[in-house]
């Protein structure tokens, strides 16, 4: 019923991530936790965030028909291009990163259990411009706002050496929060298990060669 559209271009996915459950209301409160996955973020690939010269960390607005949230982007490639990820845990009254805001609500005609996992959207950077003067300059411009030269020059696709003329119009995010997540721990092979049985079921692939 909803796909991407040119208001619209890219499908929005949402998950959960291994250290939280539902909305964090428990596991929020577990220090541990809490510090792994602290916020809200949108993962985006590498091919898309090019496009849109978007910085790791750049603060943006996502918005689909039926509301925004404003979340940190990752720039990954565990995504596929035109698809963004954003885990639903996140939210509160001051924090406004709910992705259930932004996904479908089309329900199961017995159950009435609604969808909220896919809609169409599209991301907005959150930047605001400055102009270079004689006192302005623009490495000026990216200490006084906390970035590095490199970075704003990424932020406005300046090619080495990076200048700017008096008049020229400089873009600038307008907070980087770069979201740090440790990776998963693998999956161990059956094999690795420990040996055991339960109730003398062959339960493992090392029970059954044993025999």
């Amino acid at each position: 019923m909803e796909v991407p559209r040119p208001e619209y271009p890219f499908w929005l996915t949402t998950g959960r991530l291994v250290w939280h459950w539902h909305t964090r209301t428990k596991t929020a409160r577990s220090p541990y936790l809490q510090m792994i996955a602290p916020q809200g973020y949108v993962e985006i690939n590498m091919v898309d965030a090019k496009k849109l010269g978007l910085l790791p960390g750049e603060m943006v607005k996502i918005v689909s028909p039926r509301g925004s949230i404003q979340v940190p982007t990752r720039i990954v490639d565990t995504v596929q291009p035109g698809l963004v990820f954003v885990p639903f845990h996140y939210g509160t009254w001051e924090n406004n990163q709910a992705a259930n805001e932004l996904t479908a609500d089309y329900t199961d005609p017995l159950s009435r259990q609604p969808t909220f996992k896919q809609s169409s959207c599209r991301i907005e950077k959150l930047r605001k411009t400055v102009t270079i003067t004689d006192q302005l300059s623009l490495p000026e411009i990216a200490s006084k706002n906390g970035y590095t030269l490199e970075q704003l020059a990424r932020a406005n696709e300046m090619m080495p050496p990076y200048r700017a003329d008096i008049g020229d119009q400089i873009e600038v995010p307008l907070s980087m929060n770069n979201v740090d997540i440790p990776p998963y721990m693998p999956y161990r092979n059956i094999e690795k298990l420990p040996h055991f049985k339960q109730a003398d079921l062959k339960v493992t692939r090392m029970d059954m060669e044993s025999e």
